[in-house]
């Protein structure tokens, strides 16, 4: 009996040892990818499964509209082969200057809402990405978002199409959300 009572004190005061404890925080894990990293890294993987009317030009002109976190990361891939015999050109522009638009094979708009962006800037195939832009979408074939600390992206058929653009099967089985199929 006296056993059993010491067994259940000890027990007792365990449990409010742990409930009064202080939570204790973990090291971050040596190599952890950031958020900005994993955005980085979805839009090159976008790209890799997106096919243009006309083809792949090289380089690859990656322009960057608005701000995002993820930007630094990306520019960072500047010279660097993304398919084969193909380089990454990353230019940043800012939306008064919304002609140089024309030259860019993709758009990545940051805090800045896609329907700032005049369409007729854009005479050749170019997709064209939402990562973190704010109200309307208006342009933009792939939107990347975050759900459950994971960066995923849903995909509009629809407006890929009137950019002049198209998407690997692969890349759609994987998109959280596909909208705006014909049928």
């Amino acid at each position: 009996m006296l056993n059993s009572k010491l067994t259940w004190g000890f027990l007792l005061g365990l449990c409010l040892v742990f409930n009064f404890a202080p939570p204790v925080c973990a090291e971050p894990e040596v190599g952890a990818v950031s958020e900005s990293e994993l955005r980085a890294a979805t839009v090159i993987g976008v790209m890799r499964y997106t096919q243009w009317e006309e083809g792949i030009k090289d380089p690859v002109k990656l322009c960057l509209v608005g701000e995002a976190e993820s930007f630094r990361h990306i520019e960072s891939l500047h010279g660097t082969a993304i398919f084969p015999k193909t380089t990454l050109q990353v230019e940043q522009i800012s939306i008064a200057n919304q002609a140089k638009l024309n030259s860019c094979q993709v758009v990545v708009l940051g805090r800045i809402s896609s329907a700032k962006i005049d369409a007729r800037h854009m005479t050749q195939p170019c997709l064209i990405i939402c990562n973190r832009c704010d109200g309307a979408r208006k342009h933009d074939s792939v939107t990347l978002r975050k759900k459950d600390g994971r960066i995923i992206f849903d995909v509009n058929l629809r407006r890929a199409k009137a950019n002049r653009v198209s998407f690997r099967a692969a890349m759609l089985e994987i998109a959280a959300r596909v909208e705006g199929h014909d049928g």
